[in-house]
């Protein structure tokens, strides 16, 4: 009787396979499910469509926070992961995380100065306009009331945010309405002068009436400039925050919450690994990972928890994990 093919060793558990060994072989061990697992029941579509919306809609809201936040978030998710035993090169992510801890500091005072900046340009905007109301009301009539205001107005235009870039334009509007004599007007415009020397270069001209000043070099509104590498630029820059608050949020949420995101906590479900065990923070990383998957695949990879049998998305099945629907009666086992 002729022989037949030697027969491959099967890997079980009995065979003692490392799970790098079951590579080398076909096995079954892909497509094995933790005994835990089997009976709790599934999260259905519908309920995996609404917690991803909600989850969506926390990460739009989370890209509208300062990049330095963003930074300093990242951080604090690499230091925690540095932390696990199992993590190789722990050292490397300490010292990643301690550099983006740095620059998201950095950022935000950057962004406090910027907001100082802000409350500034707005003080001086608010004195100007009740000097204003006050010479239209009459409650301004001398040049006492002018002198206070006058730092305020050199201010603005040394910052370009005047209508007008001539200084001496903007210093006979601000004093229309005002009745002055000659040497009062002189004095005021000497003090004028002096604001603007204090806050940028003044190139003195013959005339005192009308010194030349460099206004700020403004493009003409009759020659816009398009830029398609600025346009792009841009565009990138708003996709990578966003991208970037998605990452952390359903990484981080996934690993500390055990499977869950706040979407996912709303809606009782939770993700698990088909392995057993909690979710850790690469399987979080790679699920997330997944989630491009589904839209290079035209959102398929998404579609396929409609038909597959364990209602696996693509996200699940790279980062082999299964969501189910949480605190629910868990139904026996079928013998």
């Amino acid at each position: 009787m002729a022989s037949g093919p030697a027969s491959a060793p099967v890997a079980d558990d009995d065979a003692g396979l490392t799970e790098a060994e079951t590579r080398e072989i076909v096995t079954p061990y892909a497509f094995r499910v933790h005994g835990d697992l089997l009976g709790l029941p599934l999260a259905r579509p519908w309920r995996r469509a609404l917690a991803i919306l909600i989850d969506g809609t926390l990460v739009g809201l989370l890209s509208l926070v300062s990049p330095a936040v963003l930074m300093l978030a990242a951080s604090l998710f690499l230091w925690n992961g540095a932390r696990k035993p199992q993590v190789r090169r722990r050292g490397l992510l300490r010292v990643l995380a301690l550099v983006g801890a740095l620059a998201g500091t950095l950022g935000i005072l950057a962004s406090s100065e910027s907001v100082r900046g802000g409350v500034e340009k707005t003080a001086h905007v608010v004195r100007v306009a009740a000097y204003r109301g006050d010479v239209e009301s009459g409650a301004c009539r001398d040049d006492a009331c002018a002198r206070d205001r006058l730092d305020d107005l050199a201010w603005l235009v040394t910052h370009g945010l005047m209508e007008d870039d001539d200084p001496a334009l903007n210093f006979d509007e601000y004093l229309q309405g005002l009745a002055l004599e000659p040497g009062e007007r002189e004095d005021l415009w000497r003090s004028y002068q002096n604001h603007l020397q204090v806050l940028q270069p003044v190139v003195r001209s013959e005339d005192a009436a009308t010194p030349e000043i460099t206004p700020p070099r403004r493009e003409s509104p009759d020659e816009p400039s398009y830029s398609v590498l600025g346009w792009a630029r841009g565009v990138l820059q708003d996709l990578g925050l966003s991208l970037g608050w998605a990452a952390l949020y359903f990484s981080a949420f996934t690993a500390l919450w055990k499977g869950q995101t706040p979407g996912k906590r709303l809606l009782r479900l939770r993700v698990q690994m088909l392995r057993g065990g909690r979710i850790s923070w690469w399987d979080a990383f790679s699920r997330f990972g997944g989630y491009g998957a589904g839209f290079a695949t035209g959102l398929l990879g998404f579609l396929q928890l409609t038909w597959d049998a364990n209602r696996q998305a693509i996200q699940d099945k790279i980062a082999g994990t299964v969501v189910i629907y949480d605190k629910a009666p868990r139904e026996p086992k079928s013998r």
